[in-house]
């Protein structure tokens, strides 16, 4: 496969960020809400730390190497303001994924959020923003 131009440039950024990423895998539990009830259920996660921005984000353990997201290509967004909440969620919406407020067990329950791309694989919603936060087109 040749890869020209925008396309090369994307690949090695993806692949830089990824590579600067250190990650802990647990297996803990979640919790959310869903209607009126509450859930919590076991699961396997990853606190990654990426080494740009100092932060510890959540994602799924199936998901830690980024394959369960979509292809990092430039996003279109007319408007992040919608129904979708912050922006975040927006970029999660435009790449078919579904945000979810939760939170998760790391020694004591931590607030955050994520965005479901099936069962068993997401990415808390942040950490997808600042994935694709250098390709974002706003219109």
């Amino acid at each position: 496969m040749k890869l020209h131009g925008w396309n090369s440039f994307l690949l090695l950024g993806m692949i830089l960020n990824i590579a600067t990423a250190k990650e802990s895998c647990i297996d803990g539990k979640i919790r959310y809400t869903q209607g009126t009830k509450r859930i919590e259920t076991a699961a396997s996660y990853c606190l990654v730390t990426d080494s740009k921005h100092k932060d510890k984000f959540l994602v799924s353990k199936k998901c830690k190497d980024l394959k369960c997201a979509p292809p990092r290509k430039p996003l279109i967004i007319e408007s992040f303001y919608s129904e979708y909440g912050t922006p975040a969620f927006k970029v999660c919406h435009e790449l078919g994924g579904r945000g979810q407020v939760i939170q998760y067990w790391n020694n004591k329950w931590i607030d955050s959020d994520r965005c479901i791309f099936d069962q068993d694989n997401y990415i808390e919603t942040t950490y997808l923003y600042v994935l694709w936060e250098d390709i974002i087109i706003k219109k």
